[in-house]
């Protein structure tokens, strides 16, 4: 574990926050987005990595480059621009770096799921790997949120944010545990009233989803707790990626930019039409 991760998870008195008296350390350089730059308004965290969001729902179905070396550094380059952006955004270091956290988690399983991902070793080396010296983060993204939760007011952008990968199919450690998929749903649901609780006096700001209900008895389990669902809501438009030289450049701009649209789209009616039953 590098010595930003044991900052973040291993000193039991160290409360997040987002005062702006401990800032991320400054980066090379301005990094910005090679996909789009978000429009979403709703949660500034969520915002600086909006991207991100749509490219692990882009990665479920696209096709994947032959250059493992400069998918990755791709990869991180929308990892660095997400910093880049949080830190202008005056966020503390400590969330930023949980939300690096749950970023590479988020992608490492979306693309280590795929038969791409599971022909060429992801798990070897990945983004986890690049910027926390792990290749696992399954476990620790559910310390994340435990921690988060001990300041929810202070913490609820985090929150968001991990509510968020949980609905785009995150599974982490409860992939292959009996009950995972009960314990998984009770922690969504858990995550869901928790914002709906803490946003009731601002509901406008709701960047949350409907609950997952709890899988009846007798009754097979789905394989993921993503309430999004890309091929039903995007078709195939974000499905297809471009592919140039044997590489995914993150030329596909006009593709997720749509996503980012529709995405964006959709949360504003979700808050429309379910804030008033969140009391």
């Amino acid at each position: 574990m590098n010595q930003e991760t044991s900052l973040l998870l291993d000193s039991p008195n160290r409360t997040w926050s987002f005062e702006k008296t401990t800032p991320f350390p400054a980066t090379n350089g301005c990094y910005r987005s090679r996909i789009y730059t978000s429009n979403i308004n709703i949660n500034p965290l969520v915002a600086a990595c909006d991207q991100i969001l749509s490219l692990a729902i882009a990665l479920k179905t696209t096709e994947f480059p032959d250059n493992n070396t400069q998918f990755l550094q791709d990869l991180s380059h929308e990892i660095r621009s997400f910093e880049h952006h949080a830190q202008i955004a005056n966020y503390q270091s400590n969330i930023i770096i949980a939300a690096r956290y749950a970023l590479c988690c988020l992608l490492d399983e979306t693309i280590a799921s795929t038969q791409w991902g599971q022909t060429n070793n992801w798990d070897e080396k990945n983004l986890l790997t690049l910027f926390h010296n792990e290749n696992y983060g399954g476990a620790r993204f559910f310390s994340i949120i435990d921690r988060s939760l001990e300041n929810i007011t202070a913490n609820l952008h985090l929150i968001e944010l991990l509510y968020l990968c949980l609905n785009l199919g995150f599974v982490g450690k409860y992939q292959n545990i009996e009950h995972g998929q009960s314990e998984l749903v009770a922690i969504t649901n858990r995550l869901y009233q928790i914002i709906g609780q803490h946003n009731h006096l601002n509901r406008k700001n709701l960047l949350i989803h409907e609950p997952i209900l709890e899988p009846q008895q007798n009754q097979e389990a789905p394989t993921t707790t993503s309430t999004i669902k890309p091929k039903k809501l995007f078709g195939i438009a974000i499905a297809a990626a471009i592919v140039i030289s044997g590489l995914i450049y993150f030329g596909i701009n006009l593709k997720l930019n749509n996503t980012s649209k529709q995405i964006h789209t959709l949360l504003e009616q979700i808050h429309k039409n379910k804030s008033e039953n969140l009391i």
